[in-house]
């Protein structure tokens, strides 16, 4: 476990999480512009994306900066604050249709990591995101990139990936927009 993973946020913890605030608003949510929603995400979670933007493993332009500077500490305060919010992501539109057929791909290809409908994640050596919730644009975002290789994941999402037929990212997409978090 992560030294900061047992210990509740504070105001110090908010004062780190600050410099977030602009993209990822003080609540966590989205703006609007494409930002993942990362109140309620895992700290492991969110500790293991900061470091691999601080070490350019994985790339955003704002996020490799904001991140450039972070200390170990303001990394470990700011995944703890947002992991402490509540999500209240909104509901968003959705083909039911395509959400029908995510729901399949999903049990048969993702439920073993993206437990509950990707309402949580199971490896512990490889912390991972909700994704029930997500947003729409952010969620097709990060399927463009790993589809297109740009984004590294792990072994087991790799093999499940490559299973995927035309379509089925867009299926799996509807799926996790129609699911609360």
């Amino acid at each position: 476990m992560l030294a900061g993973a047992s210990r509740a946020a504070d105001s110090g913890d908010a004062a780190s999480a600050k410099r977030c605030f602009k993209c990822h608003a003080e609540d966590g949510l989205e703006s609007g512009d494409g930002e993942p929603i990362i109140a309620a995400q895992p700290f492991a979670y969110i500790v293991a994306a900061l470091d691999a933007f601080q070490t350019g493993a994985r790339v955003d332009k704002s996020m490799n900066k904001v991140t450039k500077s972070m200390t170990r500490e303001e990394i470990e305060a700011s995944a703890r604050y947002y992991a402490s919010l509540p999500n209240k992501s909104p509901r968003q539109p959705f083909d039911t249709k395509f959400a029908g057929k995510g729901a399949g791909i999903h049990a048969r290809l993702c439920e073993k990591c993206h437990v509950d409908g990707g309402r949580g994640f199971s490896m512990e050596k490889t912390p991972g995101p909700i994704l029930a919730g997500q947003t729409e644009k952010y969620l097709r975002a990060q399927f463009a990139q790993f589809m297109s290789l740009d984004r590294e994941m792990p072994s087991g999402m790799g093999i499940a990936m490559l299973e995927l037929l035309p379509g089925d990212a867009n299926a799996l997409l509807h799926y996790y927009i129609s699911r609360s978090p």
